[in-house]
C-alpha cells in the first residue's frame, strides 16, 4: 500500500468538503470510506488487511490518501502510530475560528431541538460549553498539532488564512 497522505483536521473543520474535492482530482486517490479512523482503534492484523483493501482502485495513483478526524481529537494516540506505519505521509490539518467550530459541533449534537426552539440552541450552547469539555478540547489545535510535531519534524510549511 503506498498510503502517502492523511487529512487529520479537526471535526466541524471542512474535512468532509476537502475530501470531496480530493475525490475529484485525477492523480488522487481518496478511499470510499470517509473516516475509517484506522490509527484510532486497535491495529490488529484483520482490520489492517481491512484497511488496505481501501485502497486497492487507488494503486495506479500518485497520491492515495484518506481523511479521519479522530486521528486529530486522538493525536496523543494516534500520532506515533501513524508515524509508525506512514513515517513518510504527508499530514493536512484543518482549522476553523474555535468558537464557530464548537458551535458548529453544537448544532450537529442538537439537530433534534425543533425549529420553533432554535433560539434555545444558543443559550443551550452556552451552557454546553461550561459543562462538557469536549467542545473545547477537539479547539485546542496546537495541542494536537504538538503532539504530531515530535514524530513528524519535517511537517513543510504552515499556512494560516
Amino acid at each position: 500500500m503506498k498510503l502517502n497522505f492523511l487529512v487529520i483536521g479537526a471535526m466541524k473543520c471542512g474535512t468532509t468538503q476537502l475530501y470531496h474535492l480530493l475525490r475529484q482530482h485525477s492523480d488522487l486517490f481518496m478511499c470510499d470510506l470517509k473516516e475509517p479512523g484506522m490509527f484510532a482503534d486497535s491495529l490488529d492484523e484483520q482490520r489492517w488487511y481491512w484497511y488496505e483493501s481501501l485502497f486497492v482502485k487507488g494503486k495506479d495513483k500518485t497520491a492515495i490518501g484518506e481523511a479521519s478526524t479522530a486521528y486529530t481529537y486522538n493525536s496523543s494516540f494516534s500520532a506515533p502510530r501513524i508515524a509508525k506505519h506512514l513515517p513518510d505521509a504527508k499530514l493536512i490539518y484543518i482549522t476553523r475560528d474555535p468558537l464557530m467550530r464548537m458551535e458548529s459541533h453544537w448544532m450537529q449534537v442538537c439537530r433534534n431541538i425543533n425549529q420553533r426552539d432554535l433560539h434555545l440552541r444558543r443559550w443551550y450552547f452556552n451552557q454546553r460549553i461550561i459543562q462538557d469539555c469536549v467542545y473545547i478540547e477537539v479547539s485546542k489545535y496546537w495541542k494536537h498539532i504538538s503532539a504530531y510535531r515530535k514524530y513528524f519534524r519535517d511537517l513543510g510549511s504552515w499556512c494560516c488564512s
